[in-house]
């Protein structure tokens, strides 16, 4: 039995400085660990400071690493543990203070992983929100452009009644100065030739009534057409945003759920909701030509021909 322990002894003398070296690694990684932390948490008190709540000042890489050198450190600090409780002799000061480590380190990392899993959350709930806001513009901007067609098509029929309005108007001012030039005065005129003088006055005064009403929807269609060019315009614009929105959601649909945003993707979003906000705004403008074109278009009709 003295030889056993003997034995025993001199083994556990061999194994000390092992141990000792083993629990020197793992006091430094402990350390290394805790820099990076008391790193996270500051990061962690600015960003609440900055924004409310929520992990900042890292990226998505960066968290991962984290947890990544922590679950490695707990794994060993995990088997080191099981190697010393197999040597009871030797260590147990270091055994009992890596155990509390290996508790700290633990509580730390499920904290993290509570912390990244919240991240998601919020990730996947704005996610939706930004999906609901572009399919709800595409429909609007669907809808004005069908609009923005049937106004082209009542601009085009305006145009074919101006035309006609001005041929009929062309053929009514070479009646006009033919018949000025058989009536050139009214003097001497008898009853039935001072009727047709008077017939042809009247119908001089018309025409030059005709003229001016043809000259004021000539205008309008002009400022119409202004109107519409302009409406084109936004309306290439706004279909512009719209294809850089939809660039935008399919690069954030790529990305897995359970990866928390960074900073820069948070902004991202946030630059996308602008962009959403300043669409709704064009478009709201769009829709408010479209409604004035409409109103100038039917304020009043055109002349009846005579």
């Amino acid at each position: 039995e003295n030889i056993e322990l003997q034995f025993n002894l001199e083994q556990a003398k061999k194994e000390n400085p092992r141990l000792k070296a083993r629990v020197t690694d793992l006091q430094e990684y402990v350390d290394i660990l805790k820099s990076e932390l008391e790193v996270t948490k500051k990061r962690e008190k600015s960003r609440k400071r900055a924004q409310g709540t929520g992990m900042g000042g890292q990226s998505v890489e960066d968290m991962e690493r984290v947890i990544a050198a922590m679950r490695r450190v707990v794994e060993r600090l995990q088997t080191e543990n099981d190697n010393l409780k197999k040597h009871p002799v030797t260590g147990q000061t270091q055994l009992n203070d890596l155990t509390k480590e290996n508790k700290k380190l633990k509580h730390e990392l499920n904290k993290l992983k509570q912390s990244h899993q919240a991240s998601v959350k919020g990730t996947e709930k704005n996610s939706s929100k930004l999906a609901t806001e572009h399919e709800k513009l595409r429909k609007d901007l669907t809808k004005e452009i069908e609009n923005s067609k049937t106004l082209k098509i009542k601009m085009a029929g305006l145009e074919n009644a101006l035309n006609e309005k001005d041929d009929h108007i062309a053929q009514l001012e070479q009646r006009l100065q033919e018949a000025e030039s058989r009536a050139p005065n009214l003097e001497g005129l008898d009853s039935k030739q001072w009727k047709s003088a008077v017939v042809t006055r009247m119908f001089e005064q018309k025409l030059k009534s005709m003229e001016g009403e043809l000259e004021k929807k000539s205008n309008m269609l002009n400022d119409i057409k202004e109107h519409l060019r302009g409406s084109d315009d936004r309306e290439e614009k706004l279909l512009k945003r719209q294809s850089e929105l939809e660039e935008k959601i399919a690069i954030l649909e790529r990305f897995p759920t359970a990866i928390e945003l960074d900073s820069d993707l948070v902004k991202e979003m946030q630059t996308m909701r602008l962009h959403l906000a300043s669409v709704e705004a064009e478009k709201n403008e769009l829709h408010s030509d479209l409604k004035r074109m409409r109103e100038l278009s039917q304020a009043e009709q055109l002349p009846a021909d005579m």
